[in-house]
């Protein structure tokens, strides 16, 4: 559920306030703007450039600075310190963007009449792509450590019981927005 609870902030928070950035390319038209889900795209480019590293680079050199104990809890808390990280660099990317002044160009993926600000949508990559490291660390650990230490003829459940936790975890967490809705508006820049 921890993991989830941060990850679940990239998947909704993220892309909401990417939409409020400036997310125009002017080399594809005038009008052209990208949608803040775009940005996802780093998470899922730190997965596929990050673990050949880790597993090749980084994780060896951990093992060898640990002594041989950089064993799932390491790595978890690993990957929970990365995604911190990347929730609170969003976090301040968000103070960065409420002070900039708002441009007379309306978002097309915000709420219809919410203008973007002035700041890059693209540094958004950077929480996004933290993410995708977290992600490295946090859930394939997850899932050996459920399937190696399961009997073999509860490995499958307990397979199914990792993934319905992250489920239960995502439905929570769309409760949640739901629920904080009338003190959240549709426009960042009303929030506090």
């Amino acid at each position: 559920l921890a993991f989830n609870a941060l990850y679940n902030c990239m998947q909704f928070w993220y892309a909401q306030q990417a939409c409020q950035m400036d997310l125009r390319l002017p080399l594809l038209g005038p009008g052209f703007q990208l949608s803040g889900s775009f940005f996802n795209i780093a998470d899922c480019l730190a997965i596929v450039l990050v673990t050949p590293v880790a597993v090749v680079v980084i994780n060896p050199m951990l093992e060898s600075v640990c002594r041989g104990h950089f064993d799932h809890r390491a790595k978890f808390l690993l990957g929970m310190m990365i995604a911190g990280a990347s929730v609170l660099l969003a976090a301040r990317l968000e103070v960065l963007r409420k002070s900039t002044p708002v441009l007379p160009v309306a978002s097309n993926c915000a709420p219809p009449g919410v203008g973007m600000s002035d700041v890059q949508a693209a540094w958004m990559m950077l929480p996004f792509f933290f993410m995708g490291v977290a992600e490295i660390y946090t859930q394939p650990t997850l899932l050996h450590m459920a399937y190696s230490r399961s009997p073999p003829s509860m490995r499958t459940l307990a397979m199914a019981a990792s993934f319905f936790i992250a489920a239960v975890s995502s439905a929570l967490f769309a409760l949640l927005v739901s629920a904080m809705s009338p003190y959240m508006p549709n426009d960042l820049n009303r929030g506090h």
